[in-house]
């Protein structure tokens, strides 16, 4: 149902933005709206902590739909942070689930 993709070499102009952003925000993983995940390298693509965590974005991007999770997600960064945005603390939990 999902992809999961190594960009750590981009095939496309689309993977170069999204591997350019996960570096400069530090992120291992990023659950895209098109029901892929990107990985920065095959380190985090082959670590069950980060496919979880990119598992869950993409079942709440399909849960809540594109735009309900997109506004819901950048309100909740503004409010709550990184670190404490709800989408993150369900993610960080079914890291683990």
């Amino acid at each position: 149902m999902y992809k999961h993709i190594d960009i750590s070499f981009p095939k496309n102009l689309l993977q170069r933005i999204i591997l350019k952003y996960m570096k400069a925000s530090n992120y291992a993983g990023y659950a895209s709206f098109w029901k892929t995940a990107y990985y920065r390298n095959s380190y985090y693509l082959s670590n069950p902590k980060v496919v979880k965590h990119e598992t869950k974005h993409l079942e709440d991007i399909d849960r809540d739909g594109i735009i309900k999770y997109a506004i819901m997600y950048s309100y909740y960064q503004i409010k709550y942070g990184r670190h404490d945005n709800p989408y993150e603390v369900a993610a960080r939990k079914a890291e683990d689930a």
